[in-house]
């Protein structure tokens, strides 16, 4: 019997403090740091912070032309109204930065998972003795490379089409952002691994997204959710990459496979 979701986020809790696993951790965390840092720096701190406080100063200027509202101003409630306006405007330029990091972390956290995937699944694998008995194909490390730039080319080209519906739809963004990119992130996860071994149109990659699809996306819900937690978001990918591996290496156990078959 394979592995309830439960028992395999336990196990993958356990060999986080695993030293060959938390050293890796320790490597995605900071990277993934530096990259998106580096994106805030150029996006946020150069472009989007610059344009926001540029449009608050073209509305303040056009207010104080207009001598109605100039006048409307000097009013307590008025003075008020405007405080809130100013409250939200902060909270605008917070919600940019917020939601900026949260879009650009999950496919620069997927592509630098992407260099270690491979070490962190052999540990998984070594650590548990699963007994893994298929072959990396020659190129796998260019395949999974090429696996996690075509993610993060299609989750970027997604949420930007998306991007109305997260600014205009308060709340009901998060909701959305969590289940447009739950799927799409849990497959790609496996996909990362999969694909050093198997061909894409291997029947038994075919059996196990069908077999799995429910545990894919519940992997993919929390990695998507934890995107949006400071903080923990740096590393929870690397995380998603543990649980993923134990997916993976506990259906295609040698002994449970051949009765699947």
């Amino acid at each position: 019997m394979n592995l309830t979701t439960s028992q395999i986020i336990s196990k993958s809790f356990r060999d986080l403090f695993q030293k060959e696993i938390r050293n890796i951790i320790l490597i995605c965390f900071l990277l993934t740091s530096f990259f998106v840092l580096t994106a805030i720096y150029f996006f946020y701190v150069k472009f989007i912070n610059p344009l926001l406080d540029n449009f608050y100063i073209y509305l303040k200027e056009y207010v104080a032309e207009i001598y109605f509202l100039n006048y409307l101003l000097t009013f307590k409630f008025f003075g008020f109204i405007l405080s809130l306006f100013k409250f939200f405007f902060i909270f605008l330029k917070f919600f940019a930065l917020w939601f900026l990091i949260s879009i650009i972390m999950m496919p620069i956290n997927n592509f630098i998972t992407g260099f270690f995937i491979e070490t962190i699944f052999f540990n998984i694998n070594k650590l548990n003795n699963y007994k893994w008995k298929f072959f990396l194909k020659k190129n796998s490390f260019f395949l999974c490379l090429s696996s996690s730039c075509l993610f993060v080319l299609k989750s970027i080209c997604i949420n930007i089409i998306l991007l109305p519906f997260y600014f205009f739809l308060p709340i009901a963004n998060i909701f959305i952002f969590i289940s447009v990119n739950s799927y799409l992130n849990g497959k790609e996860l496996c996909k990362s691994i999969l694909v050093q071994f198997f061909d894409l149109n291997d029947l038994k990659l075919t059996n196990f997204y069908k077999i799995n699809r429910g545990k894919i996306y519940f992997i993919g819900c929390i990695n998507t959710t934890m995107q949006l937690i400071p903080i923990v978001n740096f590393f929870f990918t690397s995380f998603s990459a543990i649980i993923v591996s134990h997916l993976i290496l506990d259906y295609f156990n040698i002994k449970k496979l051949r009765k699947k078959l």
